[in-house]
């Protein structure tokens, strides 16, 4: 039995969660040092407690009820006050995964705190209005990969520029990406349309993979981590630029889910036959294709309309689960 697992073990947690509340709210430095330091008959050493014990309990003290960047300056004060008490505590929160939600500017104290801290889970609260090469410069910073490069497991809404790549961060399980427009480049635009599968080469624990935003298609889908079982692709924006393309797909790949939202979906369904076991579907117009007709520019079919006759139909000739949602707007 585990450390952690023990009654006594459980119970000293609920404790101490309890006293480091309280003493992060309501005492400063030195009351805390006093006690993780002294000695009594009556009660514990909190210095004696195993580093692994101590991430646990710091972990409940940071964790925020919700993710959103109003609790962020809470946590790092609260991070900051167990940083200074002692050098075993020290050691201990410098080993505790944090998970931060952030604003849509930080400054010079946040990020040096984002570089040292050992992130678990980082997103981003607007990314529409938050500037991607500020987001990117530190996901790229030598401090923050050496910190937080085996330690991440998940991004969520964070821009996808060429100044960083994904598989930087070797243990992520689930990966939320949106599209980086230069609107400075229109060529460069257009082709930032199709979402590289390649940049994921090598994150073995990748699990589930959202392209949030401004993707339309896959290139070199072969290198889809054999981990990842659910893959959603929501292409936002009007009716002319709110479009999926799915017309190849390799036998190697098999999805638990794949879900498509979009004005327009093309698909052709004869390649998923075996490799989607759960197929949901968003959209206003279905163009389902061959590839020999895709080929050709034509189309074989357009559906809008009797959508659970449609999905039954999918479900019989592909054997597996089919939703079909109309996509009422843009």
């Amino acid at each position: 039995m585990g450390l952690a697992e023990t009654p006594e073990i459980r119970t000293l947690l609920k404790l101490l969660v309890l006293l480091s509340e309280d003493m992060l709210k309501n005492s400063g430095r030195r009351a805390i040092f006093m006690t993780c330091t002294s000695r009594s008959e009556e009660g514990p050493s909190w210095s004696d407690l195993p580093v692994t014990v101590l991430t646990q309990i710091f972990d409940c003290v940071l964790k925020a009820t919700t993710p959103h960047p109003i609790h962020l300056a809470g946590k790092l004060s609260s991070w900051s006050s167990l940083f200074r008490t002692c050098k075993h505590w020290k050691a201990a929160i410098m080993e505790t995964e944090v998970g931060v939600c952030l604003p849509t500017q930080i400054d010079g104290n946040l990020e040096t705190w984002l570089r040292l801290v050992r992130l678990r889970g980082l997103e981003l609260h607007d990314p529409d209005h938050t500037p991607a090469t500020l987001f990117s410069n530190l996901l790229n910073h030598p401090q923050l990969l050496s910190r937080s490069g085996a330690s991440m497991q998940s991004l969520v809404d964070v821009p996808l520029t060429p100044l960083w790549r994904p598989s930087a961060f070797t243990n992520l399980t689930q990966l939320v990406l949106r599209r980086f427009i230069d609107h400075q480049n229109t060529a460069e635009s257009h082709e930032a349309a199709t979402f590289d599968v390649s940049v994921l080469d090598g994150m073995k624990h990748l699990k589930v993979l959202v392209l949030s935003a401004g993707f339309n298609g896959l290139l070199h889908i072969e290198h889809l981590p054999s981990s990842c079982k659910t893959l959603v692709i929501n292409s936002q924006g009007s009716s002319q630029s709110s479009y999926i393309s799915i017309t190849a797909w390799p036998p190697a790949k098999v999805l638990d889910s794949l879900y498509l939202s979009a004005y327009t979906l093309q698909i052709d369904f004869s390649c998923l036959k075996g490799c989607v076991r759960e197929l949901i579907v968003h959209t206003a117009f279905l163009l389902m294709e061959t590839a020999e007709a895709a080929s050709t520019g034509q189309v074989n079919r357009r559906i809008s309309s009797r959508r659970e006759q449609f999905a039954t139909a999918v479900e019989d000739e592909l054997n597996l689960t089919a939703k079909v949602d109309h996509h009422t707007s843009p």
